[in-house]
Formats: C-alpha cells, structure tokens, sequence
C-alpha cells in the first residue's frame, strides 16, 4: 500500500509575489497474506513541510521561486512501534518554471537536503524537471 498526501496555501503579496504553505507524507506500508504472519514488514514515511516565496519573473509565462522547510524520514514497524531508522532535516529547493500553453508548465527544480543521522550525514542533492498539464474545465454547453 502507498499512500500520499497533499496540501498547500497560497497567499497574493502583491501583484507579481505570492507566499505559500504546503505539507507533503508519504506512506508505504507492505500488506502480508496470512502465510507470512511471522515475517516482519517496515512501513516506511517520509514527509515534508515548507514555505517559500514564488515571483512572476520578466514575463508573464516565467516563475522563479525559493522553498525552505523541514523533513522527516522514519522506518519502521508500526505494530510493535519498534523504529529501525529516523531521521530529520532541513532544505532548500530554488525552482524556474514557464508556461509553454495556457495548461501545459515546464518546471526544473534543485533541492539540497540537510540531515544527520547518528553524526552520519546523510545531505544529499536532488533535481526535478516537471511537466505540469492542467486541462481548463468546459462549461456544460462546451465550446
């Protein structure tokens, strides 16, 4: 089973600057048939928070904007809430996007993580490049 979640607000600071809040979590919990009751399986969670500041940069179809926030990572058995590993840390995540239609947005995004686990580092650098479709919604006559 793997199970995400979702949400963000966002808030208009002015005409080209907006600020926002999201929550991301993640679970993966492996589902065991009754033959494997002895066998022990790891639910795995990762989740994040953060909030930034995005600007319509030079023209309308550009955004460029800043994340910071913390994540969690946790590995473990939730029957006996035994954990075998968890770890925190912290980020940030510059992002460039641009509107190539009125639905379809090209996003490139870098993220350096910050985590410690037991005076082992754990930082790690990841990138992302996103293709964003979001169809506009027909009236009931259509067009």
């Amino acid at each position: 089973r793997i199970i995400t979640y979702h949400g963000w607000g966002t808030f208009q600071t002015g005409r080209n600057w907006s600020a926002y809040l999201t929550a991301d979590r993640s679970v993966y919990a492996p589902i065991h048939s009754v033959g494997n009751l002895n066998q022990i399986g790891l639910d795995q969670v990762s989740e994040a928070y953060s909030a930034g500041l995005a600007r319509r940069a030079i023209t309308e179809h550009l955004e460029i904007r800043l994340d910071g926030g913390y994540i969690h990572s946790f590995s473990g058995n939730s029957a006996s809430n035994i954990p075998v590993f968890s770890v925190n840390g912290k980020f940030i995540s510059p992002q460039v996007g641009r509107a190539c239609t009125r639905s379809l947005v090209a996003k490139a995004t870098y993220r350096r993580i910050y985590q410690v686990n037991n005076a082992r580092s754990l930082d790690r650098n990841q990138t992302f490049v996103t293709l964003e479709w979001r169809p506009e919604p027909r009236g009931l006559g259509g067009r």
